[in-house]
């Protein structure tokens, strides 16, 4: 079985998924602790991060 080369580095792209994934933390914790609105704001606050993600991937991409 061959190994595969390691993915570039795209550090916008890291950056961006990083505070995704630390605001979908937080959303979950709240959810588990029953406070919805502030869960809301966590989900609400990670979508900008998720599109970054996703815009800086398509352009490293190119």
């Amino acid at each position: 079985m061959r190994a595969t080369a390691p993915a570039p580095s795209c550090n916008s792209c890291t950056l961006a998924i990083n505070g995704a994934i630390r605001d979908l933390k937080a959303a979950k914790r709240f959810v588990a602790r029953g406070n919805l609105e502030r869960a809301e704001d966590a989900l609400a606050n990670s979508l900008p991060d998720i599109a970054r993600a996703i815009r800086a991937i398509n352009h490293f991409e190119k």
